[in-house]
């Protein structure tokens, strides 16, 4: 972790308003961390925490004025974390597929194939991508006005979003519970 003492822009050389981003990284830090824990082990999600902070200081953004560029800048950091995240999962599938390379031996599938798979069961699996992340952020236990600040959108966006994935996936279980009544009949 980098300490706050020792923050210089590196666009401008000049001193960071410490106060302003130690208030924003003692804030964003710990909700970043537990939005990566989804995913990752604690150790790995704090490491991507700290270098998304790091990576939106190194932009050198100006310091929110008001609760709507809070919100914005929160939203920034979680779509930076996205991308820390993707970026991770692509690096460890290239390592094992070198690793396979290297053995001669066949390649494992895709590190992100073998999250979604060992995480829903194959019947919800028809779902769009997008509806199996927002039930997914539920079922870890984000509120709709936390998934509204990680999605940019307005909670009420978050709520219909929310109601039509449940709807969704309803009607495969449904599905799925009749295909079970009749392989019982048989």
């Amino acid at each position: 972790m980098v300490a706050v003492e020792e923050l210089r822009s590196p666009q401008t050389g000049t001193d960071v308003d410490k106060k302003e981003y130690e208030e924003f990284f003692r804030a964003a830090y710990p909700l970043l961390a537990r939005y990566a824990q989804r995913r990752f082990t604690p150790e790995l999600a704090e490491e991507l925490a700290s270098t998304t902070l790091l990576t939106m200081w190194s932009k050198d953004l100006a310091a929110p004025e008001d609760d709507g560029q809070v919100r914005s800048l929160y939203a920034f950091a979680y779509r930076i974390l996205d991308g820390h995240m993707k970026n991770k999962v692509r690096a460890e599938a290239s390592r094992r597929k070198t690793i396979h390379r290297v053995i001669d031996q066949p390649v494992t599938p895709d590190v992100a194939d073998e999250v979604l798979s060992t995480r829903w069961p194959e019947w919800v699996t028809p779902l769009p991508l997008t509806d199996l992340d927002l039930i997914e952020l539920v079922v870890d236990g984000y509120k709709v006005a936390e998934i509204a600040l990680i999605l940019d959108c307005p909670p009420a966006a978050v709520s219909m979003r929310l109601q039509r994935a449940k709807k969704k996936a309803r009607l495969l279980w449904q599905k799925e519970v009749d295909r079970g009544r009749q392989r019982e009949a048989r």
